[in-house]
């Protein structure tokens, strides 16, 4: 079947949702699920899985409330009481606004700091615990270590 280009979907061979997206397991109509669509179902119907993917999402959207607030609090003190945000401090050149702004910026930093240290002491802990638990048999490989964040450093005289 030749494909043809649709316009706002991109290039289609005419079958609607075919083919898949590559590496997630789908099945053609008419076939057996995979093996990894059994290891998927698993992983979902986990208690542990479960809990991880609730923490995380209550995580995600508390930090991203608490950023937020402080966004338009920030834009809203400037939209509304910019006399406060002029005044000087200490007789110099700097205003109150810049340490806020740098302070907005600041938690920016330290909020995404919590969310990795969070993520990976007791979310990379529970995603190990799920992909353990739901191997495909008795005898499967423990799933990987973490990666190593060190970067190799190139040898010298190789290419």
């Amino acid at each position: 079947m030749a494909r043809r280009y649709q316009k706002g979907r991109g290039v289609s061979n005419g079958r609607k949702g075919w083919p898949p997206p590559r590496g997630l397991g789908y099945a053609r109509r008419g076939q057996q699920g995979t093996m990894m669509d059994d290891r998927i179902a698993r992983v979902r119907a986990h208690p542990a899985y479960r809990r991880l993917v609730t923490t995380r999402r209550r995580l995600a959207w508390t930090l991203s409330a608490i950023m937020l607030l402080a966004y338009f609090g920030y834009i809203l003190l400037i939209a509304f009481d910019k006399p406060l945000l002029a005044t000087p401090i200490g007789g110099g050149v700097m205003t109150v606004g810049i340490p806020l702004g740098f302070g907005l910026i600041l938690l920016g930093v330290a909020l995404t700091a919590f969310y990795v240290r969070v993520a990976n002491r007791e979310h990379d802990a529970l995603l190990a615990q799920v992909l353990g638990e739901t191997a495909d048999g008795p005898d499967a490989p423990p799933p990987p270590p973490p990666a190593s964040r060190a970067v190799p450093l190139p040898v010298p005289g190789r290419i």
